[in-house]
């Protein structure tokens, strides 16, 4: 197996070893088994992007909010252009603190958002399983003006078909 240009060059054939297994465990959704490979590996490579992003996954299928929420956040932190993590970590805020607690989250990011349709879509699709119907309708609009073939796509999302359906859209 290839090493990953994500690990750093000391990575051991055991650590590749461990990683391939997680991965292969998170696939089949094994989240215990794949939590466990990732601790057989060597301390310092735990806290790498790839392997974070992976405890993220893990985290998630465990509903392990709070581990998932601590993760996410050092990711965010960390890459602040990847939006991803900034999302990933709202929704574990939410599961922890609750909506006000996201809500405090995504107030300080959305000054700084790029403009990529696909963040505000995702910031859109958040705000809406959060219930705020009104910020979601301002990402989305958003999001369809910087990427217009994005509707097509948002209006076959089955987790948007509430969205759709009522009277006010």
């Amino acid at each position: 197996m290839p090493r990953s240009e994500a690990l750093p060059v000391l990575v051991t054939d055991d650590d590749e070893l461990h990683l391939a297994t997680a991965h292969g465990f998170a696939k089949r959704r094994e989240w215990l088994d794949a939590h466990a490979s990732l601790e057989r590996m060597s301390p310092k490579l735990r806290t790498v992007p790839e392997v974070l992003a992976l405890k993220v996954q893990i985290f998630h299928g465990l509903e392990k909010w709070e581990a998932m929420e601590i993760v996410a956040r050092t990711l965010a932190n960390r890459f602040h252009d990847e939006t991803q993590w900034m999302v990933t970590w709202v929704v574990a805020k939410r599961h922890v603190n609750g909506d006000e607690a996201a809500d405090a989250i995504l107030a300080d990011y959305i000054p700084v958002l790029p403009t990529n349709g696909m963040t505000h879509y995702a910031l859109g699709k958040l705000s809406f399983s959060m219930g705020d119907r009104k910020t979601a309708s301002a990402f989305f609009k958003r999001a369809f003006e910087l990427t217009p073939g994005l509707r097509l796509r948002a209006l076959d999302d089955a987790e948007l078909d509430r969205f759709w359906d009522a009277k006010d859209v």
